[in-house]
């Protein structure tokens, strides 16, 4: 008996999920009078804006650490822990 109702369960579940995927909703809401183009390309154009933003700020962060890191190697002399020179 507590096969065949999980059975049962088991097949409605697959029957209810089957369904998922088979169309592609429209773009927007229905009280929303706007052209789904134009939705399309401010989101983006905000996505280009985000990345750029974000590649900008790791360009700057990188030349910040290059310089601290030359300024570091300037203040204290280098070792160079591989070989013994002599």
């Amino acid at each position: 008996m507590r096969q065949s109702r999980i059975a049962a369960v088991m097949a409605a579940l697959a029957c209810t999920l089957t369904g998922c995927g088979t169309f592609v909703p429209d773009f927007g809401e229905f009280y929303d009078t706007a052209v789904p183009e134009s939705l399309v390309d401010a989101i983006v154009s905000h996505v280009h804006c985000e990345v750029k933003s974000q590649v900008e700020f790791l360009i700057l962060d990188d030349i910040d650490l290059a310089r601290r890191a030359a300024a570091a190697a300037r203040s204290s002399p280098r070792r160079h822990l591989g070989c013994d020179s002599k």
